[in-house]
């Protein structure tokens, strides 16, 4: 499952992941201290699904905003993807395969539930994009290199006007947090690289707080399955900070 942490809403985040260690789904590869997740050569089929979270849980009632920066991107359009996800979400499938994560893919598509909610303003390598939650009102907006929160000169986070309903992550009180869907185009081994920015490149919408990311602050998961369940029991701990065990919101993690 995924790592087990001891999550802090104070605390900032890079990223944890469990690798499925199953034939069929690509594996990812962090770098930079844990800031920076690449989609690597799967072990069969290469062209698959597989996606990434963030340590740090958005708050109940907050409002914070994430910055991602697109290193690179595989050659494929519409399959590099930033977004929201809870802990419950399957990490092989992709961004908006059901109601526990919403991704925004650089063919501009936004998907929910294994939908397509909307079409935005589409982003490529050396783009930055913004994502910022509102976990009060349950909504998510999004922002390619500055430009217009869901790609409308309307939608104003701070007005609340706009937003992207996300009510169904936060069901039960999940845990929530920012996501990445770095994928591996076999056809000529290119692959995407996101990289959870320390500081923001553009301003931070008046009332939310930004989350930067931060070295170590994260660490692969142990054997666990490929998703969180109630019998997903504790694995190996993994290199970095928050390595092993199962996630739980006041849980510890395993390796180091």
């Amino acid at each position: 499952g995924i790592a087990g942490l001891a999550l802090n809403p104070g605390r900032s985040g890079s990223w944890i992941y469990d690798n499925p260690g199953e034939v069929g789904y690509h594996t990812m590869a962090f770098s930079n201290n844990y800031l920076t997740v690449s989609a690597l050569i799967g072990m069969a089929q290469t062209n698959e699904e597989c996606m990434t979270v963030g340590t740090l849980r958005v708050p109940f009632e907050s409002s914070v905003m994430y910055s991602l920066v697109i290193n690179q991107k595989s050659t494929l359009d519409g399959y590099c993807g930033v977004g929201v996800a809870n802990y419950s979400e399957n990490l092989q499938q992709y961004l908006g395969y059901s109601t526990y994560s919403i991704g925004y893919y650089d063919d501009g598509g936004v998907y929910i539930n294994g939908s397509r909610l909307t079409t935005l303003a589409p982003f490529v390598a050396g783009n930055v994009v913004d994502v910022v939650v509102n976990s009060y009102l349950k909504v998510v907006w999004f922002r390619a290199d500055g430009g217009f929160w869901n790609n409308n000169d309307v939608a104003d986070p701070t007005a609340n006007v706009g937003g992207y309903d996300i009510s169904s992550l936060f069901a039960g009180n999940a845990a929530v947090s920012v996501g990445a869907a770095p994928w591996y185009n076999s056809g000529d081994n290119t692959y995407d690289q996101i990289f959870i920015a320390p500081t923001s490149f553009y301003t931070v919408p008046t009332g939310y707080t930004f989350v930067p990311g931060v070295p170590n602050a994260g660490g692969q998961g142990g054997d666990g399955a490929s998703f969180w369940d109630a019998d997903n029991f504790a694995g190996i701990g993994g290199a970095g900070g928050g390595g092993g065990g199962r996630f739980k919101d006041s849980g510890t993690g395993g390796g180091g």
